[in-house]
């Protein structure tokens, strides 16, 4: 979205992300992003901020990656307090997070292999960070060593897998599944946490 004050190079930024998600990065033209950011288009706006369409979707990444580095340090640590508070706090800010991705998402989804460094940085340093995020929480929640033959990362890849999908589907589908509110799915992630906790610790 943009807002009344943003700058010419937020607002190319905002729309040339919103139509490469919309109808793909190689069909949108340099004169679309001009004019959807209210500028004349095919008269060099874009290329007095970015050198090329790639360069602005390189510097979208760019922000978003450093966005999501910003807002991880948010994420509960230290001494445990309670593994369900924290868990609903992890699933707020996973939701949050995944709100924020959706148009890089589209983009790599629809045309990965067309962008490909920059799908590449984004899977390292956002989808599988997140992974290892959980992965953490987990190993802080159990507080030692977990019961043999629990995978602690397997059960971090399973329970953030969870949570993604339902968000994914509520994309796909243009409704959470069953009907259920964020407050519902968020309940009941925590207290699958605490169940995964609870195994791992006997």
């Amino acid at each position: 979205m943009i807002t009344d004050g943003a700058s010419t190079k937020d607002r190319l930024l905002a729309e040339g992300m919103r139509l490469f998600a919309l109808q793909g990065f190689r069909a949108t033209t340099v004169g679309q992003i001009e004019a959807a950011a209210g500028l004349q288009p095919r008269r060099g706006a874009l290329y007095r901020h970015f050198p090329s369409k790639e360069a602005l979707l390189d510097e979208a990444v760019r922000r978003h990656l450093d966005s999501v580095r910003a807002r991880r340090t948010e994420v509960v640590r230290g001494e445990v307090a309670d593994v369900y508070d924290e868990a609903l706090a992890l699933g707020r800010y996973v939701l949050d997070e995944l709100a924020s991705q959706r148009a890089v998402v589209d983009v790599f989804e629809h045309e990965g292999d067309r962008v490909a460094e920059q799908r590449d940085a984004f899977r390292e340093q956002v989808s599988d960070a997140g992974y290892r995020v959980m992965a953490e929480a987990l190993r802080r929640w159990i507080g030692g060593d977990p019961a043999p033959g629990f995978d602690v990362d397997g059960a971090a890849v399973l329970l953030l897998g969870a949570l993604i999908n339902v968000h994914r589907s509520t994309w796909t589908f243009a409704g959470a599944p069953l009907g259920l509110d964020e407050a519902r799915i968020l309940a009941a992630w925590s207290l699958q946490c605490v169940t995964v906790v609870a195994a791992a610790r006997s």
